[in-house]
């Protein structure tokens, strides 16, 4: 029986990983460093340094939280409006909703996965406050022309690159155009410390309004940073023994047990805030975020080659996301008639499809009504999303693995 793969579940996840985890959860010395230490401090240097040229950053529990105090540090609240666009995530929305401001959806373009340009154009209004510019799937957007529109319509712009840290566009790395640019260190970005975001920003008057409100967040608690470091040891073991129905059994009690930590929590789901956040980036999960950092790029040439080898064993025809060299492919997606109907054909055969986003908001058993979305109201993004296939290009799918996954698909 061959090992299941994956599109997702702790994809970044190596054994040098799994022991700086257990390192925190056994060594009595540590035991005391999972909230506070010097590796905070080191993964804000990290960031600053990997952006360079006068970046201040600032280091949070999450994206979602990292970007709920971008907004607040725009000033948005009730009665503005923030641009951004459909095919995102929930978690996205809830952040501008926390604030009181109205989320205004924008559709993408049918290719790119990005925002529409001109309908983003067409959505500003007196009211509007900010312009979200996300990077769907390592794909950089029309960063120039977005911030145009946002210029011209005296809007402050935050880049979304929960999706695309070290992607360039024209050279630059994404985050570094905006007003702010937000970074998300979740369990299935870029790389990860299972759950963890940043803020960067060149604007000192900007970054002094971010310090005083992140300098009030409170530590995350004991219950969840160690729900969080067993994430990582666990998972793992849960993977690698999937294929023989152990590794289900083991993963489904690790949630049911709540043993281990959720991408996304129910309440997020309806719109509504976790208890236990926003916070500080805890010191321990610190830890993992500086193991990592330093393999970006060599992460990225991978799912980058990964890539390739889909495109030359696809069929000429298929329908896939913009090609272009600046793309990282977080995921590889291509769109197809009947997505729901491969994934359970290809799970059969020990390949777990991802289905960001089957749903034009994700994921896809979401409260659209309190996401404040209408169907209808973005027609090309509904359609992507009802066609979207998303394959797995991380640091763990191997050349063999393509052809593997690609004939689950053609079954």
């Amino acid at each position: 029986m061959k090992k299941t793969i994956f599109t997702g579940f702790s994809p970044n996840t190596r054994a040098k990983d799994m022991t700086i985890a257990t390192s925190f959860l056994l060594f009595p010395w540590k035991l005391f460093q999972w909230k506070q230490g010097p590796n905070q401090q080191r993964a804000v240097d990290l960031i600053e340094s990997y952006f360079g040229d006068s970046t201040n950053a600032l280091t949070y529990d999450s994206g979602r939280s990292a970007l709920y105090h971008a907004l607040l540090a725009l000033d948005v609240g009730e009665g503005d409006e923030v641009l951004v666009q459909a095919f995102t995530c929930m978690v996205v929305i809830n952040a501008i909703r926390w604030t009181g401001a109205t989320p205004v959806y924008v559709d993408i373009e049918k290719n790119t996965l990005n925002m529409d340009l001109a309908k983003a154009e067409s959505a500003c209004t007196p009211k509007t406050k900010v312009l979200i510019i996300q990077h769907t799937f390592g794909l950089p957007a029309d960063i120039e022309g977005l911030i145009a529109v946002a210029k011209k319509h005296n809007v402050k712009t935050i880049e979304d690159c929960a999706h695309s840290l070290g992607a360039r566009y024209k050279g630059q790395l994404t985050g570094s155009f905006a007003d702010i640019g937000m970074l998300s260190f979740g369990g299935e970005k870029v790389i990860s410390c299972v759950r963890g975001g940043a803020l960067i920003t060149k604007d000192t008057t900007l970054f002094d309004a971010l310090q005083k409100r992140h300098d009030t967040l409170s530590q995350s608690t004991r219950r969840v940073i160690r729900q969080h470091l067993l994430h990582v040891v666990l998972f793992p073991i849960g993977k690698s023994l999937y294929h023989l129905g152990i590794g289900k059994i083991f993963l489904k009690l690790l949630k049911e047990l709540h043993i281990t930590n959720k991408i996304i929590y129910p309440e997020e789901k309806n719109g509504k805030q976790v208890a236990w956040y926003p916070s500080q980036l805890p010191n321990a999960l610190a830890a993992l975020l500086i193991h990592q950092f330093p393999h970006i790029e060599a992460m990225n040439a991978h799912r980058k080659h990964i890539a390739t080898l889909y495109k030359k064993q696809c069929k000429e025809t298929t329908d896939i996301q913009t090609e272009t060299d600046e793309h990282i492919y977080l995921r590889f997606t291509l769109f197809v008639d009947n997505p729901k109907k491969i994934r359970m054909i290809a799970k059969k055969q020990g390949v777990m499809l991802g289905d960001w986003y089957s749903l034009v908001i994700g994921p896809g058993d979401v409260d659209l009504d309190a996401a404040k979305y209408t169907k209808g109201m973005c027609p090309v993004a509904e359609e992507r999303a009802s066609k979207a296939l998303n394959l797995p290009t991380d640091i763990h799918i191997q050349d063999s693995d393509v052809t593997r996954i690609l004939a689950a698909c053609n079954e």
